[in-house]
């Protein structure tokens, strides 16, 4: 992985700061004249820029921002950003967000080369290569979008296990649907894609529409597996939620659980009750996956994960990062943790209802 700092109005203070962050995170900045020999090894390219002038569309970037710049937040939307380096603040204080960034970039490069090479096998067995293209795009280390006043964040890291998660968010109508899917193989998964790709397609979808799609697949899955299931609609009418959760997914919000892990399993135990779920102005959900809880065995940071959730609230990408970087304190010998997992802050404006 090479790095290039390619903007030349940043003061010399700021690039000190950087060149010593790259040197902690043992990434060297590239030299004029690399061969495209060397650059075709690399696995991707991160630059470091701040008006996004000269990055090409393939390479990934982390935006530099003093205090007053002004920001083009659309860049923050592009699923090629990795994040932003505060050049007004200390080494220190950048390291974490940079390097879970970058340790979340090598993660989806190696999965991606093991997804790769299992295409031939489940071409065979589903034919669903199109559906895994989307898997690989839902998966980037961050993922930020705001659908009418709703903002989205969300950090997918690749595990070992066998399975894993997927997720996704998609807006129809003046509803915003949220799915996250925790399966014990990812044929489960490959399948489960293309029954959303129906939903997405459908004006008129809703939760009674979705449960009975689910269940006239279930002999369809039963053969891959069970999976855990959640699936959420927020009318952004009045920021009210229906949730179906068979498993182990949670909702908290800063006070506490929301919406609990019930054990259940879809195809072989579950029932399709639905929670009502009230979202406010300014108040943000947190979603942890199955695979989150099995990483960290309830415990962050040596105290029980509740009373950490409660302590450490934050903003999205503060708090999502913080949460993936004390899960992976444990293994950090590794590039993946045990198990996939997801985490997805659901975040309202205070001004969401005036925009509606």
């Amino acid at each position: 992985m090479h790095v290039r700092i390619i903007d030349s109005d940043i003061d010399k203070i700021a690039v000190d700061k950087l060149n010593n962050l790259l040197e902690l995170l043992n990434l060297p900045q590239s030299q004029e004249g690399q061969s495209s020999i060397d650059r075709e090894l690399d696995a991707s390219q991160v630059v470091f820029t701040k008006s996004f002038k000269n990055v090409e569309s393939k390479d990934h970037f982390i935006i530099i921002y003093n205090e007053g710049d002004d920001l083009d937040r659309s860049l923050l939307d592009n699923e090629m950003c990795l994040g932003i380096f505060f050049a007004d603040k200390s080494v220190e204080e950048n390291y974490l967000n940079i390097k879970n960034a970058i340790e979340g970039l090598r993660a989806l490069e190696t999965q991606k080369q093991l997804l790769f090479k299992m295409n031939s096998v489940m071409e065979g067995l589903v034919g669903q290569v199109e559906n895994i293209k989307e898997m690989h795009r839902n998966m980037a280390p961050f993922r930020s979008e705001k659908l009418r006043g709703v903002g989205i964040t969300s950090r997918f890291c690749a595990g070992t296990s066998n399975g894993g998660e997927f997720f996704d968010f998609f807006k129809i109508g003046g509803e915003v649907w949220i799915v996250s899917l925790h399966a014990s193989s990812y044929m489960l998964i490959g399948n489960f894609l293309s029954l959303i790709e129906t939903w997405k397609l459908e004006s008129n979808i809703d939760m009674t529409k979705v449960i009975s799609n689910l269940e006239s697949k279930k002999d369809d899955f039963s053969e891959y597996g069970d999976a855990s299931i959640l699936i959420a609609r927020i009318k952004l009418s009045d920021l009210s939620a229906e949730v179906l959760n068979i498993g182990d997914h949670e909702l908290l919000n800063k006070d506490g659980v929301v919406l609990a892990r019930n054990g259940s399993a879809f195809p072989s135990n579950y029932n399709t009750s639905t929670q009502e779920v009230q979202l406010n102005k300014g108040e943000g959900l947190l979603l942890l996956s199955p695979g989150f809880f099995k990483n960290i065995e309830d415990k962050i940071d040596g105290e029980e994960y509740l009373t950490f959730v409660k302590k450490n609230w934050a903003a999205p990408v503060e708090f999502i990062s913080e949460l993936t970087f004390q899960t992976k304190k444990g293994y950090n010998e590794n590039d993946f943790l045990p198990n996939d997992q997801t985490i997805l802050m659901i975040e309202v404006d205070k001004n969401a209802i005036s925009k509606i």
